[in-house]
């Protein structure tokens, strides 16, 4: 294996349109590759894509930010809640000072704390390499052409008042969990204008519960619930560790309406 040290993002960007040449950042999924495939790794440590900065009115996290980083960069600025709590409690410490928002975007594990806020905000991926634009996130994930060859620079998003409540379905603190859920709700006059929920860890890696979105627009904080939104939305699991295909889908339903509750229910942030 071939280490390259590039100076710059054009230059990591010409490399890993290479075959068998990919990024580093953390390093933490190299663990689960077989590293006998491949030719060449990119280190990304001079080419300066560490960091959270303000672009107008949107926030730009660059990939070789820590999950570590982010989290402490976020909450100094106040801006999205939803991620810098979902990053401050992720894995375990040594590994939050390790995983790289690029890296987790570009991998996308099913046990992500990263992805379910990030989407949940309506978040882009800016690209460099054989594509080279900024695509909403939700793209990314769906279009493996999108990914072939390509340098992830890093990731945009908007910050609006939302009301967050995030859970992470673990066994201990520091496992990886079997699912996520991140829930946002933007409120005005005391109503539900716009809901966002998204479940990361699913057969299809992640559901948007547009169900439950469209249901509760218009919704009066405080006020009952409608039964049954923990069966108003399409998921299935696969068999994990942490229980049956069946155990986490019933599990999954009740902490959609305990979150809800939470969120809604007496107008409170979880």
């Amino acid at each position: 294996m071939e280490w390259l040290f590039p100076e710059n993002v054009a230059e990591a960007a010409r490399y890993v349109q290479e075959e068998g040449v990919l990024p580093h950042g953390g390093g933490t999924m190299l663990l689960r590759r077989d590293l006998s495939r491949i030719r060449g790794m990119v280190d990304l440590s001079r080419t300066g894509l560490s960091g959270l900065r303000r672009e107008g009115e949107a926030f730009f996290l660059g990939a070789t930010t820590t999950f570590s980083e982010a989290a402490r960069a976020l909450r100094t600025c106040g801006a999205a809640p939803a991620l810098s709590r979902a990053l401050g409690i992720a894995a375990a410490t040594p590994l939050r000072n390790r995983i790289t928002v690029g890296g987790s975007i570009a991998s996308f594990p099913l046990w992500s704390d990263l992805m379910g806020p990030l989407l949940a905000l309506g978040s882009s991926v800016h690209l460099r390499g054989r594509v080279a634009k900024t695509v909403p996130l939700e793209d990314y994930v769906t279009t493996p052409d999108l990914r072939k060859g390509t340098l992830v620079t890093g990731c945009s998003f908007f910050d609006r008042p939302w009301r967050v409540w995030y859970h992470r379905e673990v066994r201990v603190r520091f496992d990886y969990p079997a699912f996520t859920l991140t829930l946002l709700a933007l409120v005005e006059e005391e109503c539900v204008k716009e809901l966002r929920a998204v479940l990361v860890g699913c057969r299809n890696r992640f559901s948007r519960m547009t169900e439950i979105e469209e249901a509760l627009r218009g919704f009066p904080l405080g006020t009952e619930l409608p039964g049954g939104l923990g069966r108003r939305f399409d998921v299935a699991f696969s068999e994990r560790p942490h229980g049956s295909a069946a155990y986490l889908r019933e599990i999954a339903g009740v902490w959609v309406e305990r979150g809800l509750s939470a969120l809604l229910g007496n107008g409170k942030d979880s």
